[in-house]
């Protein structure tokens, strides 16, 4: 996809779970604010995000409301944070090892390959990869976004089916 004209990454980073109770077992959230203080630093809550699709997202909230698995939900809202304000998204459940700045400014869409092991079920699907949604960054406003939420709608229908194909990597 060629680089979106208007802006690059933003600094900001962006992080979701269910309350903001997030057990220590869970990962490093601190690592990511920790390594990148000049970072802006959102943290998003279930709540946070129903309030997030009432107000911004009104047009998808039918579906965000509509999956019966959390993941889902929590899926298609990173996908929206992403097209909305832009940045990095990362899993509370990861862990930063480095600084992050040389992502900002950066015009692209970046995306990490899962691992061969972890990509046998889109492999099984005719898939030749599988893109971890796990951490992502993104220019605001990138059409990236517009055309993978597109699927999301499209494959509503089967959202009582496997997470990979309604919302997942």
């Amino acid at each position: 996809m060629p680089p979106h004209p208007n802006t690059g990454i933003p600094r900001i980073i962006h992080q979701t779970w269910r309350d903001r109770d997030i057990p220590e077992s869970v990962g490093d959230p601190q690592s990511w604010r920790r390594l990148n203080p000049t970072w802006a630093y959102m943290f998003w809550s279930d709540a946070d995000l129903l309030d997030f699709f009432q107000t911004q997202r009104p047009d998808l909230l039918t579906l965000y409301e509509s999956y019966p698995n959390p993941v889902q939900r929590a899926d298609l809202a990173r996908y929206c944070l992403l097209q909305k304000f832009g940045g990095i998204y990362a899993d509370i459940d990861t862990r930063c090892l480095r600084p992050i700045d040389v992502l900002a400014g950066d015009p692209r869409v970046v995306l990490c390959e899962e691992p061969r092991e972890q990509a046998v079920p889109a492999i099984e699907r005719g898939l030749d990869r599988l893109w971890f949604n796990g951490t992502m960054a993104s220019p605001a406003g990138h059409p990236f976004w517009a055309d993978v939420i597109s699927k999301c709608e499209l494959m509503a229908p089967r959202r009582f089916k496997d997470v990979l194909e309604t919302t997942g990597p």
